[in-house]
C-alpha cells in the first residue's frame, strides 16, 4: 500500500465521520429544539470520530 492509499482511507474516514456527525447533530438538534447547537456540534463530533476511526483502522492494516 502507497502513501496515497493510507492518505486516501483517512479522508474516507473523516468524511465519513462528517456525514454521519452532520446526521446525528441535526437528530440531537431536533430533540433538544436548538436545530443551530445540533448542526454545529454535529460536524465536531463527526471528525472527532472519523478521525479516531481512521486512526484504528491504520493500526489495525499495520498490524498485518
Amino acid at each position: 500500500m502507497n502513501g496515497k492509499d493510507k492518505e486516501n482511507e483517512k479522508e474516507d474516514a473523516i468524511g465519513s465521520g462528517l456525514a454521519i456527525g452532520m446526521s446525528l447533530g441535526l437528530i440531537i438538534g431536533i430533540l433538544m429544539d436548538n436545530i443551530a447547537l445540533g448542526v454545529a456540534l454535529g460536524p465536531v463530533l463527526g471528525i472527532a470520530l472519523g478521525a479516531a476511526y481512521g486512526k484504528k483502522e491504520k493500526e489495525r492494516v499495520r498490524k498485518k
